[in-house]
């Protein structure tokens, strides 16, 4: 998405940094789920991988 859809699109950011340590550390947070990271390595490719519909069309 281009800097200005987004600035038309959206009106608000909020940028949110949550780790391992901030759960520990926040009470509030003990009885919460854990989170998890996955990372997936690779690239969109037109016509194999790049889509957004089962037929990557």
């Amino acid at each position: 998405i281009s800097y200005s859809d987004f600035v038309k699109t959206f009106t608000h950011l909020e940028v949110v940094h949550l780790d391992a340590e901030t759960s520990r550390d926040e009470p509030s947070l003990h009885s919460k789920h854990t989170w998890q990271m996955k990372l997936y390595q690779g690239s969109w490719r037109r016509g194999v991988t790049a889509g957004g519909c089962r037929n990557n069309q």
